[in-house]
């Protein structure tokens, strides 16, 4: 009777660490919740006057702009106080990594993917490594493989993602002009609370004006060379094509 006792006992506690284990992979997988995990308060893909949202690219947490502003003013106070020359660093209050890295961002950012999967940072991830890959910053330009991880944020419901999915098809940049797809996209950024896909969905003047800014930013781009891949990084296997 003991014996059967003490195995009951011992597949209690197995159950009871495999119960542990999974709900760390639970509390690990992407949350519904678009908070700043610093403050609790500000949506992560909030932006104003102080900047965009931060991100650690070692542990995968996000910061909104305004707690991101701080730990910058933080930094630099502590540099100063130290007498340290002020360099670009942000370190981050979970891991003490610095936020800012020293490798090509699509590196960063492919990284953060292979390592934390299922972090909440990964639909940023997909928007991000898009945007550098529609700009050709750090990687091979390409729309294409921009659309393909607006695609992947936006399955994760990445309210920005769909508005340059919805762009891409109103420009006709990456894929066949179709405005009804486009349309539709908007539609959708809209339901996940983007303010750009909002404004095109529900206003022609507003989707002119988000036309005319794209195309000046695609213009932008292509007059700033100092962003492009730089010829020494590609020939070091630095950056992916």
């Amino acid at each position: 009777m003991r014996s059967g006792l003490l195995l009951s006992l011992g597949a209690a506690a197995a159950a009871f660490l495999i119960w542990l284990a999974s709900a760390d992979d639970e509390e690990e997988a992407y949350p519904a919740s678009e908070l700043c995990e610093l403050c609790c308060e500000n949506a992560e893909d909030f932006e104003d006057d102080k900047g965009p949202h931060g991100m650690c690219f070692e542990c995968g947490r996000m910061f909104c702009c305004v707690c991101r502003r701080k730990m910058i003013v933080t930094s630099e106070e502590r540099r100063a106080a130290a007498g340290l020359p002020q360099v670009a660093e942000i370190p981050c209050p979970f891991c003490r990594s610095n936020t800012e890295g020293s490798a090509p961002t699509y590196l960063m950012l492919r990284k953060l993917l292979e390592t934390r999967p299922k972090s909440r940072c990964i639909k940023h991830c997909h928007f991000q490594m898009g945007l550098v890959r529609s700009m050709g910053f750090g990687v091979g330009q390409s729309d294409a493989i921009a659309l393909a991880h607006f695609r992947d944020a936006a399955a994760l419901g990445h309210g920005q993602a769909m508005y340059w999915i919805g762009g891409s098809y109103e420009d006709g940049v990456g894929v066949e002009k179709d405005e009804a797809e486009a349309m539709r996209w908007y539609r959708r950024g809209r339901a996940a609370g983007d303010p750009n896909a909002t404004g095109c969905a529900d206003s022609e003047s507003t989707r002119m004006l988000n036309r005319m800014a794209r195309e000046q930013n695609r213009v932008c781009v292509a007059e700033r060379r100092w962003q492009q891949t730089p010829p020494d990084l590609a020939e070091r296997g630095f950056v992916v094509y």
